[in-house]
């Protein structure tokens, strides 16, 4: 008879010890992949500009919005974001198929006013960038935004958009 009981209270020991360790399985997984996942900072950014002709002066009005799409607040840091402004001049045009070659670019501030960005927070900014249109065949927009985390590893992301020159 003592044999029974000790069997029957191994059989239960042993089914505890599998429940916990699918129980500590389940729990592993969920942080370390799932949260982990989950927790990363993800920005979605779109840049888009347009070309507005105001009192005979021309100008690029530049929309950016960038969504948080992650679960957790992303800090942003000034230093190295910006929109980098590129005009493709006239003369650096060859008459042979080519990749455009930009002029070295201009930087204007963005989202000056916010440090971070709340999740599922959605940002919009427009910036109206005044532009010489004589001998420019197209303007290039890239939005950069830059997370700098505790460990110090930076996070960019960046956006681009082509305006092209209807106005000369």
């Amino acid at each position: 008879m003592d044999i029974e009981i000790l069997k029957d209270a191994s059989a239960i020991a042993v089914d505890v010890a599998t429940v916990c360790a699918l129980l500590f399985g389940a729990l592993w997984t969920y942080f370390h992949f799932l949260r982990g996942r989950t927790y990363t900072p993800r920005l979605e950014l779109e840049v888009e500009g347009v070309v507005a002709e105001i009192n005979s002066a021309t100008c690029v009005r530049v929309h950016l919005q960038v969504a948080n799409v992650g679960l957790s607040r992303v800090n942003l840091t000034q230093e190295g974001a910006g929109i980098l402004f590129s005009a493709y001049p006239q003369e650096n045009f060859k008459a042979v198929t080519h990749q455009a070659l930009w002029a070295e670019p201009t930087v204007f501030p963005i989202l000056e006013k916010h440090d971070w960005i709340e999740p599922r927070e959605r940002l919009d900014e427009e910036v109206l960038i005044a532009v010489p249109t004589q001998k420019v065949i197209a303007w290039k927009i890239e939005a950069v935004l830059v997370n700098v985390q505790l460990s110090g590893t930076r996070l960019r992301w960046s956006a681009n958009d082509i305006v092209l020159n209807t106005r000369d």
